[in-house]
């Protein structure tokens, strides 16, 4: 695998980030399907529930992030009335067995309070200021964060910007303002902007954004790929789209919410040996997240991302733990030795 030379000069190594890295991978349980300290195989929580199923989350996953919990609506469904607790329930479990926890996400233009519509612009930004400063009191330590989600043209961009500094001469000034704002809360995180299936759609338009935000020196640290709806995407597309994005990019990729949403057994598992590997494998992936893992409780149609059916293994999750062994997958090299942002 071609190993990308990254861009960003603000990362540099200190004495305590090492020591960080160290807390966080050196105890995690060895039955977890990764063993690789680098980089993480993790999942998402289900039905708000972290552990679900006959195998407990730490005894496979080694990351985790909320599905809906940390979303705006959920915490601050009512104006200053939060609500923590399923946030709180997947954070303090990343916390007891040491590995990694997202928020997702800070801003989205969905599945934010209903009530902050019906503001002014300049009330907006006091409430996003307040959204973000109670986030920093609740959880001051979070390695990583999904800053702004699903904003290329055509998605659902944050009808508030206008409260960031709309898009100004950027054309995208309200997202380096949340990154700006992110960055100064949480200086250590890896702050990432998130997009959809960008492998398949909107490519180009996705390319654009991050490398406006990249430009104009706002503190992104890394690129999400979405990896939604890739189950009738052919092999040699898919490998051209990773690196186009790469290429055009060079910075570090998560695959963040990937899933193969089929009842064909085959087809599933054909998809996870061709794109998992890929993925894993390359320099510039610093970790996969699959959005969901039990069939019947994943949000596509039927549950049928799912790779545990009744609780028995599908034929990819049979080859995924195997796949996982082998020593390609265990000293697969990332952007974030250790799991972590080197300190700025």
């Amino acid at each position: 695998m071609r190993t990308t030379k990254l861009t960003s000069s603000r990362i540099v190594r200190t004495g305590a980030t090492f020591a960080l890295a160290l807390g966080l991978c050196g105890m995690k349980a060895n039955a977890q399907l990764s063993s690789n300290p680098d980089k993480f195989l993790g999942n998402i929580t289900t039905s708000y529930n972290v552990d679900y199923g006959n195998e407990k989350f730490y005894t496979l996953w080694n990351q985790i992030t909320p599905e809906n919990e940390s979303k705006w609506s959920s915490i601050e469904g009512n104006n200053d009335g939060w609500s923590w607790g399923g946030c709180d329930n997947a954070y303090n479990y990343a916390k007891k067995h040491n590995f990694p926890f997202k928020f997702h996400c800070l801003i989205w233009g969905a599945q934010y309070p209903g009530w902050l519509d019906k503001l002014s612009t300049e009330k907006q930004y006091e409430e996003i200021v307040e959204w973000m400063d109670a986030i920093k009191r609740k959880y001051p330590d979070l390695p990583m964060i999904d800053v702004v989600n699903e904003a290329v043209p055509g998605h659902q961009r944050a009808p508030y910007k206008a409260a960031l500094g709309g898009d100004g001469k950027t054309g995208y000034d309200w997202i380096i303002k949340a990154f700006e704002m992110a960055h100064e809360r949480w200086p250590d995180a890896i702050l990432i902007y998130n997009d959809y299936n960008t492998f398949q759609w909107q490519r180009q338009q996705f390319i654009d954004l991050v490398r406006t935000l990249r430009d104009a020196g706002a503190p992104i640290d890394a690129y999400g790929c979405q990896s939604h709806d890739l189950t009738d995407m052919n092999f040699s597309n898919f490998k051209s789209a990773m690196t186009e994005i790469q290429n055009a990019l060079k910075m570090p990729m998560y695959s963040t919410e990937y899933d193969i949403g089929t009842s064909d057994d085959a087809l599933q598992l054909q998809r996870y040996k061709e794109q998992i590997p890929y993925m894993w494998e390359a320099d510039y992936c610093a970790g996969i997240t699959l959005w969901g893992y039990i069939y019947g409780r994943t949000w596509t149609t039927d549950g049928n991302s799912g790779i545990i059916k009744d609780g028995k293994d599908r034929p990819a999750m049979t080859w995924l733990r195997e796949y996982m062994k082998t020593d390609a997958a265990k000293n697969a090299k990332s952007p974030f030795p250790g799991m972590v942002k080197e300190a700025s």
